[in-house]
């Protein structure tokens, strides 16, 4: 089976063929997947990017998520280029996307971060960030792509700016203390 992973030496996602027993989390289901957890994308909220479909000559049925219309829907990728508002199948845009989204944005739920960590019944992981309450910081966890609940975000970033401001520490984002906490 074909798989991905993050090289920190190359900075760039490979592929590797999977043969089905045992993975670390630095193991992705597609391209666009390893690079929203690892690569350029890394700390980007990638479900309010436009589509981009791209610069080159291909064909690739992909999915992006719509932020106006808070839905899900399919694109022709050219193959090269684009941004990372682009998901291998409808229910990947959909569980990274709407879940974050409707969480993200509603502030009348009951408070995420308090939430536990869920990885979800299925068996199709993305490395994904939850809260974790008792730490107080934000930490990666393998999800499994479908159900679990809000307290799960597609960086780090987008966690620390939904969490650690919500228990009283400032998130800094000016470049010389660039991810650095103060608590107020």
């Amino acid at each position: 089976i074909l798989r991905w992973w993050y090289n920190s030496e190359t900075n760039h996602c490979e592929t590797f063929i999977y043969t089905g027993c045992g993975h670390n989390a630095n193991y992705f289901t597609s391209e666009e997947a390893c690079l929203r957890a690892c690569g350029q994308y890394r700390n980007s909220d990638v479900c309010t990017m436009k589509m981009d479909r791209g610069h080159c000559e291909l064909g690739i049925a992909k999915w992006y998520y719509d932020i106006n219309a808070g839905q899900c829907h399919m694109f022709i990728y050219t193959g090269c280029g684009g941004n990372g508002n682009r998901f291998s199948s409808k229910a990947e845009c959909e569980h990274l996307c709407t879940t974050e989204i409707q969480f993200y944005s509603n502030n009348d739920e009951k408070d995420i971060c308090q939430l536990d960590r869920q990885s979800g019944p299925c068996d199709d992981p993305v490395t994904q960030w939850y809260f974790d309450s008792h730490m107080s910081q934000c930490m990666p966890f393998t999800y499994g792509g479908c159900r679990g609940n809000g307290n799960r975000f597609n960086s780090q970033k987008l966690c620390e700016q939904r969490c650690l401001q919500k228990i009283g520490i400032e998130v800094i984002t000016n470049e010389r203390t660039e991810g650095k906490f103060l608590n107020k």
